[in-house]
């Protein structure tokens, strides 16, 4: 997007779209020209009271491969579906589009809609951002701010004044998990490999984290904590090795992740999945 584009645009607009720019500069051209369009056509409408970039490219940890995750607070209730009405119906004329997922209610930030272009998954977490939700809600504090109109997400975001946050391991294992039982119901097995590893790398961080092995990488620690873990002894936690795929590696990974200390809470929600995973039929892998 050149300098005459950005003089088109409304200057909040183009001046967000210039933080973005900056702060995907690690992604391939590809994946930043669909951010600036999905970001753009979000923030056209008044009732989207800001955007702010979350996940691994606001730490500053992230790569090429990387997903864009985005807060997205809206000025009134019950928005979200006609936002993601809109977004539905805009985004099916992009030629990159392939899918789409929905989670409502969600426990971090109002509802999720997750749209996939290639390898990309746009994550949008929108909701919105007054007095009934802010007490359920937990802002990434390092996230980076490209459009704030009511001031509400700068206060929220700063509030959180701790100077690090460590990954959450132990909710990332319940919600890939989560996200797996989903994909599978969609048939989408593409995603549901990748939840299964996201939720396998947050298990095996953990048991290095009982170990007291330091855990060193920059952008994504796939590589490293292979290196210092025992790869055979997750064998069962591969869809692969099972005749109905993914449910059963789940339920193998659940059962490792009973072994480590999980508060209470995850523990509940992974009894909840195993479950799920349990009574899920569907057709074997062939």
């Amino acid at each position: 997007m050149n300098d005459s584009t950005f003089e088109q645009l409304p200057s909040e607009v183009a001046d967000a779209l210039r933080i973005i720019d900056t702060t995907t500069q690690s992604l391939e051209q590809k994946r930043r020209d669909i951010a600036r369009r999905v970001s753009c056509h979000l923030m056209r409408h008044r009732d989207i009271a800001g955007l702010m970039i979350g996940g691994s490219l606001a730490r500053g940890t992230g790569d090429h491969y990387s997903d864009l995750d985005l807060i997205v607070p809206l000025s009134h209730d019950s928005r979200e579906d006609i936002h993601m009405r809109r977004m539905l119906v805009w985004v099916k004329d992009e030629p990159t589009y392939y899918e789409h997922s929905i989670a409502r209610g969600l426990p971090f930030f109002g509802d999720l809609l997750t749209l996939f272009f290639f390898g990309l998954s746009f994550n949008i977490d929108i909701g919105f951002f007054g007095p009934n939700r802010l007490s359920n809600t937990t802002l990434e504090h390092y996230g980076i701010i490209a459009l704030d109109r009511s001031g509400k997400l700068r206060t929220e975001r700063d509030s959180n004044r701790s100077s690090s946050l460590p990954r959450d391991y132990d909710e990332e294992i319940w919600i890939n998990l989560w996200k797996v039982r989903k994909a599978v119901s969609r048939k989408n097995y593409w995603r549901a490999n990748e939840y299964l590893s996201r939720a396998r790398r947050a298990v095996v961080s953990l048991l290095l984290r009982e170990q007291e092995v330091p855990i060193h990488y920059q952008g994504r620690e796939d590589d490293h904590i292979e290196r210092l873990i025992d790869v055979e002894s997750f064998d069962s936690t591969w869809a692969r090795g099972h005749r109905m795929g993914y449910e059963a590696a789940s339920l193998a990974l659940i059962d490792i992740a009973y072994t480590l200390k999980l508060p209470l809470r995850v523990k509940k929600l992974l009894t909840v999945l195993r479950s799920d995973f349990s009574n899920m039929k569907t057709e074997p892998l062939s």
